[in-house]
């Protein structure tokens, strides 16, 4: 862990942090910790970024479940699952960039040179995964 704090209560009258944005504050300590330092602070952007995600899962539901009026239960929690993996491959479990061997001779990183993304060009995820905010922070 990082020593940076993080609440899920409304310790300075902010909202709690949602479980998304306490996933990807968890996945970015792990496994993008130079992008948590360059954030100036993690707790507002992780709040944001779990609104943000749990407001897609809910749109992508309400739309998904239009298309099967009348599921079963069985098939409701399905679609859920789905739903929810699609998001948080998106913004959650962004994959790590490679750096290549230009960059660290200190040129920047052309990332149109990444050898591989691991996400297929026909998803419907990958438009969102381009403007996910994990991939620039400084937003």
């Amino acid at each position: 862990m990082t020593t940076n704090s993080r609440s899920t209560s409304t310790q300075s009258g902010r909202p709690p942090m949602n479980r998304y944005g306490s996933m990807a504050w968890d996945h970015a300590e792990r496994h993008r910790p130079q992008t948590l330092r360059q954030l100036t602070d993690p707790e507002t952007y992780f709040r944001q970024l779990g609104q943000m995600i749990e407001t897609e899962i809910s749109d992508a539901m309400t739309t998904r479940l239009r298309a099967h009026a009348g599921a079963d239960p069985m098939t409701t929690e399905q679609i859920r699952r789905s739903v929810e993996e699609e998001i948080l491959m998106t913004h959650v479990y962004v994959p790590d960039i490679p750096i290549s061997s230009a960059s660290n001779s200190g040129d920047e990183q052309d990332l149109d040179l990444i050898d591989e993304i691991p996400i297929p060009f026909d998803s419907p995820a990958l438009e969102a995964w381009r403007t996910s905010p994990l991939l620039d922070p400084t937003n």
